[in-house]
């Protein structure tokens, strides 16, 4: 029987996804000299996600189950959520904002701020829904079944830190610049975190959802001048924003801790068979609990599989480590030229 790695597959999909995501943006850059709507956020956006996501996402899905005989429901962990579990979610989604927010102003004292600006601009030029389309609902879709649905599929016989550390690196370094990436990897490690507590991707498409719109909307308001009082922090000193941020922060993230217990709490309730589980292991539909090789039918219908060795789990690991190698590179080249694109966003370049 022929070996199969599942990391080093979905490794290969990550480079895949990043020569054809980075083709279509030097492609549609080239054409928008010709096509002018094509420079417009909204279609850049629109094109970016559906192809440049949504390709290799089908076809890892495709690749998976004719490989493995493994159903996509199992490839993304697309299982339901009860109610409990649903409004922790929700509830997470709006609690990890300040969190967040403390980590984003802590970076800005180091890193430059490009996206601020931008987004604000672009939250002031179009209208709210398109803005939630292309800013909040296409990233929590496509980035999370290719972040938290390929990545951490293919990370499933590695230890656990391993499966919240790497996609989530991976997740950062793809925002491409050192503000977002210093918050979008712990916000990666919390994604998975909650994938693997209730084997759902739904869930972190939910936190994920609700976290992008919530800074869309601030964003919006904010942009329109119409920010309520109490959340308009422009007349303080950088320091008293810092202190009354952590404060909330802090407080916001003792919530946390005590929601994603009860989220767990919940799923073993709902599910006792998983008492003694390592996190988020889930048994294959062929009933092997761990396989590196490719099944075999027999005459009779039956499947049979050599178990996987866990020692050999990383192979094909070091093409994601090359990835986050140039990725990281990329980041430090934007931030290098930072100030040349504030200079342009202050300018009113391209408006």
């Amino acid at each position: 029987m022929m070996q199969f790695s599942r990391l080093k597959n979905a490794n290969i999909f990550a480079l895949f996804l990043l020569v054809l995501y980075y083709t279509l943006s030097f492609v549609i850059g080239s054409l928008s000299a010709v096509i002018p709507a094509l420079a417009q956020t909204e279609w850049l956006s629109l094109i970016l996600y559906l192809f440049g996501f949504g390709i290799p996402i089908l076809l890892y899905a495709v690749f998976m189950k004719r490989r493995r005989l493994q159903p996509v429901t199992y490839t993304f962990r697309l299982k339901k959520l009860t109610l409990k579990s649903l409004l922790i979610l929700v509830a997470l989604g709006f609690l990890i904002q300040p969190v967040a927010t403390v980590i984003a102003q802590l970076s800005a004292m180091v890193f430059s701020d490009v996206v601020t600006p931008t987004m604000t601009k672009e939250s002031a030029a179009m209208p709210m829904a398109m803005t939630l389309l292309t800013t909040a609902l296409l990233p929590a879709l496509f980035e999370e079944f290719f972040c938290r649905g390929v990545l951490l599929d293919g990370t499933r016989q590695a230890p656990v830190w391993y499966q919240l550390l790497i996609p989530a690196l991976f997740f950062g370094f793809l925002h491409g610049n050192f503000q977002q990436i210093a918050y979008a990897i712990p916000l990666g490690i919390f994604l998975a975190l909650v994938v693997l507590i209730t084997h759902s991707l739904w869930a972190s498409i939910l936190v994920h959802f609700i976290f992008n719109s919530t800074q869309v909307i601030l964003n919006f308001f904010s942009s329109h001048g119409s920010l309520p009082a109490f959340m308009n922090t422009e007349t303080l000193s950088d320091k008293d924003q810092l202190i009354s941020s952590s404060l909330l922060g802090l407080g916001c993230l003792i919530l946390v801790i005590l929601l994603v217990q009860a989220l767990s709490k919940d799923r073993r309730t709902k599910h006792p068979e998983e008492a003694g589980r390592p996190l988020g292991f889930e048994p294959l539909p062929l009933k092997e609990e761990e396989l590196d090789r490719i099944p075999v039918r027999l005459p009779d219908g039956s499947l049979i599989s050599a178990p996987a060795p866990r020692k050999n789990w990383h192979e094909g690991g070091w093409i994601m480590y090359v990835l986050l190698a140039l990725l990281f590179a990329a980041a430090v080249v934007f931030e290098l030229m930072a100030p040349y694109m504030n200079q342009l966003t202050n300018s009113g370049f391209g408006g």
